[in-house]
């Protein structure tokens, strides 16, 4: 089911992929443990301490847009 971990975990997979393959912004992931095991977890990497608001304009609409996707 979706609302298992390995549920969850491939859900998370696959937004992030979904959110990678526009090539706008880049997502990377990590494994956190739980108390059920690693959770797949999404991380985003801002690798400026001004980021252009224009650019995290576009990487907030590739993760909405992998929202409405996955509805």
């Amino acid at each position: 089911s979706p609302e298992s971990l390995a549920g969850l975990n491939a859900l998370n997979a696959a937004f992030l992929a979904a959110i990678n393959q526009r090539r706008r912004c880049f997502l990377s992931s990590t494994m956190l443990p739980t108390a059920d095991g690693d959770a797949l977890t999404l991380r985003a990497c801002v690798p400026s301490f001004r980021p252009r608001f224009p650019q995290i304009g576009q990487c907030l609409e590739d993760v909405e847009g992998a929202v409405l996707a996955g509805d």
